[in-house]
């Protein structure tokens, strides 16, 4: 065969080879996955490029260092799994590359290995870097072993060319990858604080929180635990769906540390049992100087938390601690726009503002409705007498007494002063025949005065004893306004207070027969 002859078929096969690796680019861009693209290269090399054994290894991005497997070609021509091999990045093959910026490296006295690192033979060695343009990602490397032929100059091209469009293509899925990681981070740190924000029960609230966590971080078990600073013990607790125990006693003092410290603070647990175990992460909530509680986590066995992961971790448990906080302050305003500071019953406008939609339902249905008027007797003595710290002291024990002997139905609220309202639906001020002493709002308003008259209030000045007037008013009295229904009860209590304290009134309508009207 002449030179010529000879130039001809090996342009017309380095042509080929270009077609072919043309072809593989194509089928290799549809692919997402990263594993599933390194594998499918090695697949195609084998079947199209047919150029014997090949191995495909990446840069650690965590051990600049080390190399990590993927998948390759072994000497039978199967398909190798490498992706449990690490090694460090100290082979003359991989240093020329890395270091001298040698695209292509070629050996023809090499050291061959098989897929168990043994030695097989002496052969020729090439390898290129995977380059996406601006670094070495990794390397794709054959020998000879499978063909015995000479690594031709040409061949040698086509793997620098497998190696440019391997690296450009994993570059590529590494930063679509990194989008769609984006994304989901986003969705579950969105997904995270949209539930802080809405209203709903705190318990179940806590559980999104840290089941999201758990997602956000793909951490086997979480917990999530609230702290409180005064007493340097933790408050409740929630935990991943997937976790279902309570946290250990180191868990909780883990929380503490981690909070001392304001870090994320990694740690080591040998639970035995279905505790957090192995490599643990400790992520504290704190938001304005204000410590709230920590995430602990813990990862599948074998691995350990990556510096991309603590940084999630961190920024997410940042911006959850501040939505917590948030969350809590929107809570408390709430709180004081709806219950009276001092005793913890509804305000005066916000039980009107209930009251009167129970009251409408009352009228719509034609239903009993029961108002009673309570006052403390010889209130401003007590105030006079032992000072207003304790007069604050018995209007605590006044609401508390009625919350403990109320239906959870039932309505109280501060109506002003030393006065309390409570509302009674589907309850009725009389009896029909019966004495009104019998009936169910006569019954409880009794209840409600005996229990208060056997409270002792102890004091330096000498123990206090408490009684309370009532006046009680329903519906069957002829009243559907509220306004008119709260008067009647009032001036029921007035009775009660004019004829010596101490005692029920239900309102009579013959006794006041223009009452109100």
């Amino acid at each position: 065969m002449s030179n010529q002859d000879t130039a001809i078929e090996i342009l017309s096969h380095f042509t080929a080879q270009l077609s072919a690796l043309h072809r593989i680019y194509l089928e290799l861009s549809r692919i997402d996955i990263f594993d599933d693209l390194c594998r499918q290269a090695v697949v195609l090399w084998r079947d199209k490029l047919k150029m014997g054994r090949l191995g495909i290894w990446m840069v650690c991005p965590d051990r600049p260092n080390y190399l990590c497997g993927a998948f390759g070609v072994d000497e039978t021509g199967g398909i190798r799994d490498e992706r449990g091999q690490s090694f460090e990045n100290d082979a003359p093959i991989f240093l020329q590359i890395l270091q001298d910026q040698q695209q292509v490296y070629y050996n023809a006295n090499h050291q061959l290995l098989d897929h168990q690192s043994k030695p097989v033979g002496i052969g020729e060695t090439a390898a290129a870097a995977l380059w996406d343009g601006a670094r070495v990602l990794g390397f794709v490397v054959t020998d000879n072993l499978l063909s015995r032929k000479t690594i031709t100059e040409t061949e040698r091209q086509v793997l620098y060319l497998f190696g440019q469009m391997l690296g450009h293509l994993v570059s590529q899925k590494h930063a679509e990858s990194a989008i769609r990681e984006n994304e989901r981070r986003y969705r579950l740190i969105n997904e995270m604080t949209q539930a802080i924000i809405r209203e709903g029960n705190f318990q179940d609230t806590l559980q999104i929180l840290v089941s999201r966590f758990a997602e956000l971080l793909e951490a086997r078990h979480c917990h999530l635990i609230l702290w409180d600073t005064a007493s340097q013990r933790a408050t409740g607790w929630a935990n991943a769906a997937q976790t279902g125990y309570s946290p250990t006693a180191d868990d909780i003092a883990f929380t503490g540390k981690a909070l001392k410290s304001g870090v994320a603070q990694m740690y080591h647990s040998d639970n035995p049992g279905e505790g957090l175990s192995g490599e643990c992460l400790a992520l504290p909530l704190i938001a304005k100087q204000q410590s709230l509680g920590a995430i602990l986590l813990d990862t599948v066995p074998g691995c350990v938390w990556s510096k991309n992961q603590i940084e999630t971790g961190t920024n997410a448990s940042a911006q959850v601690a501040l939505a917590l906080l948030q969350a809590q302050l929107l809570e408390q305003t709430q709180q004081l726009a709806t219950y009276d500071f001092l005793t913890g019953v509804y305000n005066r406008r916000t039980f009107m503002e209930l009251a009167d939609k129970l009251h409408q339902r009352a009228k719509r249905y034609n239903e009993p409705l029961t108002v009673i008027m309570v006052d403390i007797d010889q209130f401003k003595n007590i105030n006079d007498t032992y000072g207003h710290r304790v007069g604050d002291q018995v209007l605590q024990v006044i609401a508390k007494a009625c919350q403990q002997n109320l239906r959870s139905v039932d309505l109280l609220g501060r109506y002003g002063g030393e006065e309390f309202i409570i509302l009674l639906p589907l309850t009725s001020a009389s009896a029909g025949d019966l004495p009104s002493a019998q009936s169910p709002a006569v019954q409880l308003a009794e209840r409600l005065r005996s229990t208060i008259a056997e409270i002792i209030v102890p004091n330096h000045l000498g123990d206090i004893r408490l009684t309370i007037s009532l006046g009680i008013a329903g519906r069957e009295h002829g009243y559907d306004d509220l306004e008119q229904l709260i008067n009647c009860a009032d001036i029921a209590l007035y009775e009660s207070k004019k004829n010596g304290r101490n005692r029920v009134t239900v309102f009579s309508s013959t006794s006041h027969p223009n009452t109100a009207l």
